[in-house]
């Protein structure tokens, strides 16, 4: 799933006679087996078995049922989604807490504004800020049929909340004609 690293990665890290045990049988069920033979579990795996951070293991197993109950399940980045929502706005880096909120709240306050939203709730932290733009840009965008899904039969499905500009100048370029082949 994007912008996770790729299935390759986890394969090695499971494969990995290093690898935690739970980790080994959370990875196995997840992705299934892993097969023995396959070039990319070849390479090297990554030091120590690897990293399956817990929002990741949570995420993955949260999208399997979700797939498993007939729910279309896909990834945003809250990053990306910000700049698409507010392409001059500056973001700051979460690191910068207090100027990353504000610059947050302010792209909130304007997504909800478009969407027609009165007395919104202000996020209070930087992981509801994100979660707020992240649904407020998708129901705008619904609203004008700008949503894009980029998809991959291995790493998942992953989608952008576009105005109608950023739609139209996607569907004018030479990215889509390729993706369509």
């Amino acid at each position: 799933m994007f912008p996770t690293p790729r299935y390759d990665y986890f394969a090695r890290c499971a494969r990995d006679p290093r690898c935690k045990p739970h980790l080994k049988a959370i990875a196995a069920e997840v992705f299934g087996a892993f097969p023995n033979d396959d070039d990319d579990v070849r390479e090297s795996p990554p030091g120590g078995g690897g990293t399956f951070t817990r929002f990741m293991l949570a995420g993955f197993a949260t999208y399997l049922a979700l797939e498993r109950l007939g729910v279309s399940a896909f990834e945003s980045y809250p990053d990306l989604q910000l700049r698409l929502s507010s392409p001059s706005a500056e973001l700051p880096p979460k690191r910068r807490r207090a100027e990353a909120l504000a610059a947050r709240r302010r792209i909130v306050a304007s997504l909800a504004a478009g969407f027609g939203l009165r007395d919104s709730p202000v996020p209070a932290s930087l992981d509801q800020a994100d979660a707020a733009a992240l649904s407020l840009a998708a129901a705008v965008s619904a609203r004008i049929g700008a949503l894009w899904m980029v998809s991959n039969s291995c790493e998942g499905r992953f989608m952008l909340a576009l105005d109608a500009g950023q739609a139209r100048v996607l569907t004018a370029s030479e990215i889509v004609r390729v993706w369509e082949r």
